[in-house]
């Protein structure tokens, strides 16, 4: 599960396979619906220099 809604809260990315993140892999989802706002992320895995770079977003992305 990339988005889960918990009560008032939003668990973001817990759920991304451990498969999924390997070196130089992007897990990307684009405004996907919740009782919030639509959220999108990015996770770009660098597990070869020890990374994984993270970006979250809430509400509508820019065109």
């Amino acid at each position: 599960m990339l988005v889960l809604e918990m009560g008032n809260d939003l668990a973001i990315g817990y759920g991304i396979p451990t498969g999924w993140m390997k070196h130089d892999n992007v897990v990307e989802l684009k405004e996907a619906l919740t009782y919030l706002s639509p959220v999108s992320l990015q996770h770009e895995s660098r597990v070869n220099a020890g990374l994984i770079e993270r970006s979250h977003c809430l509400g509508k992305a820019a065109d």
